[in-house]
């Protein structure tokens, strides 16, 4: 039998001398509850914000990009072979991209051309915004004049175009092959209609998929973009999409599809690495919330401290009449660092289900509103496994560190007496 934790049990379980250590024990486990539960519920507030996120972005991104490690534009050829050896259930289509500037009349802005196959919007799920207006579209295969443009909503405002009944033919004013950026229009000549060749432009159909994405997206079939922005043998890159319901790559898919893609000089960028300073920011404020709410849990523990000494000098004479049966100073220390161990456990418990009710509750019944002008009406919550073990591990070590440095007061209460 171990004593230390027979003895340790019947402590917390026999009557106390006074009231008052009955309520010291008590706050030190409440106190506990409540940082743990503060902890389950914040963590999940986060896990359910990037849930939400992931969301919102996954329709407007692809789920893996693939583009060259040199950030070289994809030769055609380069460009088949990453779409024909692409892992079952993801679907790659080649994509150009190139920066424009478009004029309506006293209208103008610049924006970015996405040349893409029309498979690719059904894949992408930007049809899915304008198919109820327009079912068809003329998506060419070869380049035609006008070239047809899928225009964002925010580029459709920025030009106009959400003031006009019917279409008009907008300019394209398009970068000269030889010139690789916008700082280069200028720079080129005193015109800078010099480094520009025009074309016109026919919009189809507005799309509204997500913000970022709208404000300044252009699509048009790429059989133009091949002629008009680059040689007809470079592709900018190869966005692949999830045939499937599950958007994320299993890790060792993604780990095997990364090694095969480096070893010919090409990288892959899942969905959160493409938003690569957009989740580090929410991960960061992640670990900064857990460090606050970790100390937090700290500063609780120190109650746990007052109540195992106090337990200790209630059985004083119990501590005398143990030593004086052959339990040594060691064995008493470790009966009170389990009786904190208990209290510690106790508290977990209790804040594990309170937190765990409270997650479900926000998540089931939407309590806490965000309000109006949020695309969700109350705070999102997900309850994942982690945030309760990492809830657990935390209160935990911090609770149990507490108990056996205050079980050591029972060996220097001992050399007093």
């Amino acid at each position: 039998m171990n004593t230390p934790f027979f003895v340790a049990w019947r402590y917390l379980r026999g009557q106390r001398s006074t009231r008052l250590a009955q309520w010291v024990t008590r706050a030190a486990a409440l106190g506990l509850a409540v940082g743990t539960a503060a902890m389950v519920v914040v963590l999940s507030a986060f896990d359910g914000l990037e849930n939400t996120i992931v969301d919102s972005y996954t329709p407007a991104y692809p789920s893996v990009l693939l583009e060259r490690l040199d950030g070289q534009p994809l030769t055609l050829t380069e460009a088949q072979e990453a779409v024909n050896t692409a892992p079952s259930g993801f679907r790659g289509f080649p994509v150009i991209e190139r920066h424009v500037l478009l004029r309506n009349g006293r209208f103008e802005g610049v924006a970015l051309i996405k040349g893409v196959d029309w498979e690719y919007l059904h894949f992408s799920r930007w049809f899915d915004s304008i198919r109820a207006e327009i079912p068809h579209l003329p998506w060419p295969t070869q380049a035609t004049d006008p070239i047809p443009l899928l225009v964002g909503a925010g580029v459709a405002a920025q030009l106009g175009l959400t003031q006009q009944r019917e279409a008009t033919l907008i300019e394209c004013w398009i970068p000269k092959k030889g010139a690789h950026s916008l700082d280069e229009w200028s720079l080129s000549s005193l015109d800078p209609s010099a480094a520009l060749e025009r074309a016109n432009g026919l919009p189809v159909a507005v799309f509204s998929i997500h913000p970022e994405v709208d404000i300044d997206k252009v699509v048009i079939p790429i059989g133009h973009a091949a002629v008009y922005f680059e040689s007809e043998e470079n592709r900018h890159c190869v966005e692949f999409f999830s045939t499937t319901d599950v958007h994320t790559v299993p890790s060792d898919t993604l780990k095997q599809w990364r090694f095969q893609a480096e070893q010919k000089g090409w990288r892959l960028l899942t969905l959160e690495e493409q938003q690569a300073s957009l989740f580090r920011v929410l991960r960061m404020e992640k670990l900064a919330t857990y460090g606050i709410l970790s100390f937090v849990v700290l500063l609780a523990s120190f109650g746990l401290y007052g109540a195992i000494v106090l337990l200790i000098i209630e059985k004083r004479v119990d501590n005398t009449t143990l030593q004086s049966l052959g339990t040594s100073a060691k064995q008493l220390q470790r009966v009170y660092g389990y009786s904190g161990a208990f209290i510690t456990l106790a508290g977990i418990g209790i804040g594990l289900l309170l937190g765990a009710s409270l997650t479900w509750g926000q998540a089931t019944f939407g309590w806490v509103k965000l309000g109006s002008g949020y695309l969700l009406d109350a705070y999102p919550m997900d309850l994942r496994w982690t945030s309760l073990a990492l809830a657990t591990v935390t209160v935990l070590v911090c609770g149990i560190a507490m108990s056996f440095t205050a079980a050591r007061f029972s060996r220097q209460d001992l050399r007093k007496q």
